[in-house]
């Protein structure tokens, strides 16, 4: 079947997926960064390195744990603290 512009609808309806995908992709690499606090879980007498802006805090419940945030790092707490220690 031709549409009112002459392409056809099954051309249509890939021109429409292909730019609902490329929507997608923009969304995605257009959010924020997470850190990647690694490792998480925390592990005792290890180090947790933060990179990039964590959004939803992170929780040390582990001893003799070292946290580093390095310098260009962003750790924020999801409506709450951005690092919490519960041993």
């Amino acid at each position: 079947m031709i549409g009112r512009n002459g392409a056809s609808h099954a051309r249509q309806v890939r021109v429409r997926a292909l730019g609902t995908s490329a929507m997608t992709l923009a969304a995605v690499l257009a959010g924020p960064a997470f850190a990647q606090c690694a490792p998480e879980p925390t592990v005792a007498n290890g180090t947790t390195t933060c990179r990039g802006t964590d959004a939803d805090g992170l929780r040390v419940t582990t001893f003799g744990t070292r946290v580093l945030v390095e310098q260009s790092a962003t750790v924020r707490g999801a409506g709450g603290p951005a690092v919490v220690v519960r041993i």
